[in-house]
């Protein structure tokens, strides 16, 4: 019996085996794409989750996108807000500390005052005059990661600084090693220095209460 004779494939007929294939590749990226987008807006849900209950329990600082959420806003919303935006530093995951230090100090009490529900906004130009704010280069307009470098400690606490020493004294730290000169940066730092030591001063020890009379 003779063979049958295969035909060779016509132009045509290579160019609709090419659009079928695209077509099957095309398909399957789709179900690859619309899957991996489901899994990952699972990933994101679960993140944001656990994100939010481990701030609520004190475990960790709140992020960008938890405070955006708590202020029922958008991220890019939050940020614009203080002057800020996504990049630079900045993202989604960033905290409350770091945010808060890439914002003028301007925006910075402006952060603060909405935060405590302040029923008055800082007077941030008599700020900036106790600090002395003009000879360090200092402004409004200033960012806060500048500002804290230069502002002098015992100027940014102000007439409250002695009452601090004290309320350090009688917890047992010793505050003497933060000088006039040193800045709010430098005197954060040593604070935590001091704390992460523990308490090197004797406590006072409480007055005895007098027995009631009989």
């Amino acid at each position: 019996m003779a063979r049958p004779v295969k035909e060779k494939a016509t132009p045509m007929d290579k160019m609709m085996t090419l659009c079928v294939v695209i077509i099957i590749l095309i398909v399957a990226a789709l179900g690859v794409f619309a899957t991996y987008g489901k899994i990952s807006a699972n990933i994101e849900e679960k993140a944001v989750s656990e994100e939010a209950t481990s701030i609520q329990n004190g475990e960790q600082e709140p992020t960008v996108r938890y405070l955006a959420n708590q202020a029922g806003i958008s991220v890019d919303e939050y940020l614009k807000k203080y002057g800020l935006a996504i990049g630079d530093g900045i993202t989604k995951t960033s905290t409350q500390s770091e945010i808060a230090s890439k914002m003028t100090v301007e925006n910075r009490y402006k952060y603060i005052d909405e935060s405590n529900s302040a029923e008055e906004a800082t007077d941030v130009e008599k700020l900036l005059t106790d600090w002395g704010a003009a000879d360090l280069g200092i402004t409004k307009d200033t960012v806060w990661e500048e500002a804290e470098a230069k502002i002098p400690f015992k100027k940014y606490v102000g007439e409250d600084y002695d009452t601090m020493v004290e309320q350090y004294k009688n917890a047992g730290y010793d505050l003497s090693s933060i000088t006039d000169d040193m800045s709010i940066k430098d005197a954060n730092e040593k604070l935590e220095e001091i704390m992460s030591a523990g308490p090197t001063l004797a406590t006072p020890t409480p007055a005895p209460t007098e027995a009631p009379a009989e």
